[in-house]
């Protein structure tokens, strides 16, 4: 393969983060420009940031917050009507609020309603609105479109001026504004499915996979290559959405280590910044302590097993993490579980490796977490520990086929920590050996992945 294989290639990478610290789109850009692209993250301006940098060979520009606060907005009205219409009044204490949200809404998105009031409302929702259901299907689908429009306004013509020959959109939320600057550019599009959009944490209701998969239906064929993050993420859009006859890649978010100039040599490991003792045993998960994650679980878990402890290391977030601090402390358990901040992501296999096990106890709360790969489990392995996981089809085969670790079912919080005993007592027998490494290496690490996204790159430019 040429050292730069995607010379004189110009990418739009579209994302609706501020791209600060999502380490999927960071990798796979800065992946894109070692392979020749001239790239761009079109990503969402916050306080505080740069509106346009340059950062090892990718440039990023950040563009107005208008869609969040407009979002935030229509989630307040949201949450109003719906204490009004269950009674709760708590809903009466807001009205003031209540009527600031409505004047914003109108304000921000009046001018956009009233000048295009066709493009709020997609042909396919219109397709979908029969006899006595056009309100219903009204009321659920307006809002998402407002928001697929909001981003549509905020990027589109930046990125059409870029005119690049592919257009990168990480997430469902950024396709239909990837597909309208097809339009107008003629570039490729490559939908990179984070997720499996329609059944995610909080969005497992009916009303709620009905509206996002009408708008998924509509746009999946019309995209030139799509990404996902395994197997059966693939298999479940081509079964529900159609079969698409375009390039397609399986990318792992698998961690960076020993990159070039990234490392520093003051990492602190895990057990370092807690304080452990000799024999005293540590458990470790990678991530945001979110609903249905296990995290609360583990703890319960660990309770009856002296001198074992539980290190929480990721971004976190509120209500989330007071409610799990509270959870811990009901337990009894606040000197042996640990709560670390994040670190950058090239040097999370680095500052786990002294733990005695990864953990990973997700719970089947929705297809996004029944079929999910988490990139927990690549850290655990090139950080050179075992792995506790869930029966979940895709973390029990890694774990399985590579025999890097034990699976335990999901919600027995007594099965995990029988299996915890079981890891615990000897660890070196699940722990990955050097060629198993090796192996693991070559087929997830993020090198790997990076070859197979230049290549799909190539494909889709033939």
């Amino acid at each position: 393969m040429s050292k730069k294989p995607l010379k004189n290639i110009r990418i739009a990478s579209v994302v609706g983060n501020n791209c600060v610290a999502d380490s999927r789109v960071i990798k796979q850009a800065e992946a894109l420009a070692e392979a020749g692209a001239s790239i761009t993250v079109f990503c969402r301006y916050e306080n505080g940031l740069k509106s346009e940098e340059v950062i090892n060979g990718v440039c990023y520009r950040r563009y107005s917050p208008i869609q969040k606060a407009f979002s935030l907005a229509l989630m307040f009205i949201g949450r109003f009507f719906k204490d009004l219409f269950a009674g709760n009044k708590r809903c009466f204490s807001h009205l003031k609020n209540f009527f600031y949200a409505i004047i914003l809404v109108f304000i921000m998105g009046g001018y956009f309603i009233i000048r295009t009031p066709l493009k709020l409302i997609n042909k396919n929702i219109i397709d979908n609105i029969k006899g006595n259901n056009f309100f219903r299907k009204l009321r659920t689908n307006l809002f998402q479109d407002i928001r697929y429009y909001m981003f549509e306004q905020m990027f589109c013509k930046p990125i059409v001026n870029y005119n690049p020959d592919i257009i990168h959109a990480h997430d469902f939320e950024t396709v239909p504004l990837a597909i309208s600057c097809k339009e107008k550019t003629k570039a490729k599009v490559i939908f990179d499915a984070h997720e499996i959009e329609a059944d995610r944490e909080g969005r497992n209701t009916i009303k709620a996979i009905k509206k996002i998969e009408t708008v998924i239906r509509y746009y999946f064929l019309k995209i030139d290559g799509f990404i996902a993050v395994n197997k059966s993420a693939v298999n479940f859009y081509l079964e529900n959405y159609g079969d698409l006859n375009k390039p397609i890649a399986i990318i792992h978010n698998s961690p960076i280590f020993n990159f070039k100039n990234k490392i520093s040599g003051n990492i602190k490991d895990v057990r370092t910044q807690i304080g452990l003792k000799n024999g005293e045993k540590l458990l470790v998960y990678t991530g945001a302590i979110g609903q249905n994650r296990g995290v609360p679980e583990i703890a319960e878990a660990i309770k009856p097993l002296d001198d074992v402890h539980f290190c929480i290391m990721g971004p976190q977030k509120e209500p989330a993490l007071s409610f799990f601090k509270s959870h811990v402390k009901k337990l009894g358990m606040v000197d042996r579980v640990h709560i670390l901040p994040p670190v950058p992501h090239w040097e999370v296999t680095q500052t786990i490796k002294t733990a005695d096990c990864g953990i990973s106890f997700i719970q089947p709360s929705c297809l996004n977490y029944y079929y999910c790969l988490p990139n927990k489990l690549f850290e655990s392995a090139l950080a050179g520990l075992p792995m506790i996981v869930t029966d979940l089809p895709e973390m029990k085969n890694f774990v399985e086929t590579e025999q890097v670790g034990l699976v335990t079912p999901a919600g027995d919080v007594t099965a995990l920590t029988q299996t915890i005993k079981k890891m615990l007592a000897n660890t070196q027998k699940y722990k990955p050996t050097k060629e198993k490494l090796d192996h693991i290496q070559k087929t997830y690490g993020w090198p790997a992945q990076a070859e197979k996204l230049v290549k799909l790159y190539q494909e889709i430019l033939k």
